[in-house]
């Protein structure tokens, strides 16, 4: 929290100018604080007359906001101090409580005195003494609610609201100025402590509040929910955009970091590319040859798997010859199995044929198979017995 506050005050807006007013009859007293190298002084006291006192707070806005304009005041804090006759004050004593509870007690204190009956009021109090008595003032609403709306008709900044306490014994003439409740406001070059006349007090009070000058004890406040803090925008928006530099710099310094730090490797990794290229391209050689030999061995594998030995066959089978038997056509239905068909002269001849194949348990697993045989006649030949077998290779 401490540092939170530390920080806002660094970048609020230090105010330059105060003004405090006080009106008491037809007569409105101004005095205005000109902040000359970090400390505040008292620069100018004015009055302004009023010319009716019908619609004052309306008219008494307007007359300040042309009075300012006119001497150049900056209207940044006005300060408006209730004088003690426009005001209902009294005193109470009352136990130590907090600040709210404080001014609960203080508006039952004022409610029970039936002073204001059913209208509204707000209450301002201070502590007097050290055996718990406070001074308190009241005033009501509508004449506050009538400045404000003078003042914002008028598009100034909304006044603060105070009421001077019992401190006038402790207003005096010191050597570098006004001291006003064990504070001292330098007076400008151009005012004299005999040009101010007891009539400015409060607005002389009003505006040392308004600039701050005042401990938090020495203050009666009506309107404390109108304090508004200004804000040094112009500070505030080159510190914001400062840091947004650094921020910018930082995260641009971190990418050249890395870019630097990625081309080196790069280099790096094609340095070790040219030292193992010739080694990594002998390799895929090899690799590639070894690759293809493999290729051609398996569609050898698979040819050979896929050939028949027709040759060794025919030549098995010319030495099984047998006379008066005839082979016309062989065919390889299966894998493993032959249609063998042909014609013999006689049954005997067909019969001794297969008779070669039984006994040729080497070449020929199984016996063979008679898948049809028949007579046919052939003319003159005589007849011929023709026949078709299957075979198991």
């Amino acid at each position: 929290m401490e540092m939170l506050d530390a920080l806002k005050r660094t970048f609020r807006k230090v105010p330059q100018s105060s003004i405090g007013i006080c009106r008491k009859g037809g007569r409105i007293f101004l005095a205005w604080l000109n902040r000359m190298e970090e400390e505040w002084q008292l620069s100018a006291v004015e009055e302004i007359r009023l010319s009716m006192d019908a619609g004052e707070g309306k008219e008494a806005a307007e007359l300040v906001r042309m009075h300012c304009a006119k001497n150049g005041w900056r209207m940044e804090l006005f300060t408006i101090c209730i004088p003690e006759e426009d005001l209902f004050t009294g005193s109470v004593e009352l136990p130590e409580l907090d600040e709210q509870a404080l001014a609960e007690a203080i508006h039952w204190e004022i409610e029970g005195q039936d002073i204001f009956g059913d209208r509204d009021f707000c209450a301002a109090f201070i502590k007097i003494g050290e055996e718990g008595e406070y001074w308190f003032s009241a005033m009501e609403t509508a004449e506050k609610v009538e400045w404000e709306t003078a003042w914002n008709e008028q598009e100034m900044e909304l006044p603060r609201f105070v009421a001077m306490p019992p401190i006038q014994e402790s207003l005096h003439w010191g050597e570098g100025g006004l001291v006003l409740a064990d504070r001292e406001l330098p007076l400008g070059k151009n005012l004299s402590a005999s040009e101010v006349p007891a009539d400015f007090v409060e607005a002389i009070y009003a505006s040392m509040f308004g600039a701050g000058i005042l401990r938090r004890e020495s203050c009666a406040i009506f309107s404390q929910d109108t304090v508004v803090d200004a804000w040094n925008w112009k500070a505030l928006c080159l510190t914001v955009a400062g840091f947004a530099m650094i921020c910018l710099a930082l995260v641009a310094g971190m990418d050249l970091w890395q870019l630097h730090s990625a081309r080196d490797d790069k280099a790096a990794v094609h340095r070790e590319w040219m030292l193992l290229g010739k080694e990594q391209q002998q390799k895929d050689l090899i690799e590639r040859s070894i690759h293809e030999t493999e290729q051609r061995d398996s569609l050898l594998a698979e040819l050979s798997r896929k050939s028949f030995p027709w040759y060794g066959l025919l030549v098995h089978f010319g030495s099984m010859t047998v006379e008066g038997v005839c082979i016309r056509d062989i065919a390889l239905s299966e894998q493993d199995r032959l249609n063998m068909e042909g014609e013999a002269v006689t049954f005997s001849a067909l019969a001794e044929f297969l008779k070669e194949f039984e006994e040729d348990k080497d070449f020929f697993p199984s016996a063979p198979v008679l898948m049809d045989s028949s007579v046919e006649k052939t003319g003159a030949e005589g007849d011929m017995v023709r026949f078709s077998l299957q075979l198991r290779i």
